[in-house]
C-alpha cells in the first residue's frame, strides 16, 4: 500500500502539472527524475519506477554521491540533461534541497517534494534541521581518512528502528549494510536558488516523525523516518509560492 500511495501521488502531480500552473494548458510531462534521500541509494525507488514505467512514464533515478550539495546537484542536472521533454523533478528527504536548486533548470516543469526539505535561496539544509530535536541518539559522524571531512551514518544495529521501521528485518539490514554516508558539508551548503518560488510545486507528507527531527515532515522538517519504502499520507497541495512558516502537516 505504501508504494501505491506514493506512486499515485507522483502520477497525479505529473498529470496536473501541465494544466494548473498557467492559464494556457500544455502537455503533461512524461519524464520523471527521482532523487533519493540521505543515507540510502536509488534502489529503494524500484517499485515506484516499475509502476510509473508501466503507466507510460519515462523514469530516471539519480544516484547522487551525497558527498556535497554541489556534487549532488550536478548529478541531478546530468540526469535532467538526458531527458527529451519537460521534466517533473522529485526529491525525497535531503534531496528536497537538491531539487530546490537543480529545479531551476529550464527543462524542469514541476517539483514534487516527498517528505522533503524545502529551503529558500541562501538557506542550508542544516539550518532547517537545527530547528528540531532529534528523536534519538542513533546518528553518528565519522571522519574521512584522507581529509577532515565528516560524514553522517547510522550504526547498523540502530538502523531498523531509526530509519526503516516499516520494513522487514532482512530488508532493513540490507539498507543498513548498503547505506551511503552523508557529508556534513552537504547540510552546511546553502542553495543558490529556490525553484519552488517560480515553478509549480507539490508535496506529499509523511505521517510519522523524521529521523533528524521531532515534527511530522513538511516544509522545513522533511527527512523522514523509515527510508524509501515507507507508508506516507499522500497530500496534494496547490501549485505554490510556499508559506515559509508552514513547518507541519495541517
Amino acid at each position: 500500500m505504501s508504494m501505491l500511495r506514493k506512486t499515485s501521488a507522483i502520477a497525479l502531480m505529473v498529470a496536473m502539472s501541465g494544466t494548473m500552473a498557467h492559464a494556457e494548458p500544455k502537455l503533461a510531462a512524461k519524464d520523471i527524475v527521482i532523487v533519493h534521500g540521505a543515507l540510502v541509494d536509488g534502489s529503494g525507488w524500484r517499485a515506484v519506477h516499475d509502476i510509473l514505467s508501466k503507466d507510460g512514464f519515462h523514469v530516471t533515478i539519480v544516484q547522487e554521491p551525497l558527498t556535497s550539495l554541489t556534487e549532488d546537484i550536478e548529478a541531478t542536472k546530468r540526469a535532467i540533461d538526458q531527458q527529451e521533454g519537460p521534466v517533473v523533478l522529485v526529491g525525497h528527504s535531503y534531496a528536497g534541497s537538491v531539487i530546490t536548486d537543480a529545479g531551476a533548470d529550464p527543462k524542469v516543469s514541476a517539483l514534487v517534494y516527498v517528505a522533503a526539505l524545502q529551503p529558500d535561496a541562501g538557506e542550508a539544509s542544516g539550518q532547517l534541521l537545527s530547528k528540531f530535536a532529534a528523536p534519538n541518539d542513533a546518528m553518528r559522524k565519522t571522519t574521512n581518512r584522507a581529509t577532515p571531512d565528516k560524514y553522517f551514518f547510522i550504526p547498523p544495529a540502530r538502523f531498523h528502528e531509526t530509519y526503516a521501521a516499516d520494513l522487514s528485518a532482512s530488508d532493513a539490514q540490507f539498507l543498513a549494510d548498503s547505506q551511503q554516508q552523508l557529508a556534513e558539508k552537504a547540510l552546511e551548503a546553502p542553495v543558490s536558488v529556490a525553484a519552488w518560488r517560480t515553478k509549480p510545486s507539490y508535496d506529499t507528507h509523511a505521517s510519522f516523525v523524521c529521523h533528524f527531527c521531532d515534527l511530522p515532515s513538511g516544509r522545513g522538517s522533511g527527512v523522514d523516518l523509515t527510508g524509501e519504502r515507507r507508508s506516507i499520507v499522500a497530500r496534494l497541495s496547490s501549485p505554490s509560492r510556499w508559506d515559509r512558516k508552514r513547518c507541519t502537516t495541517s
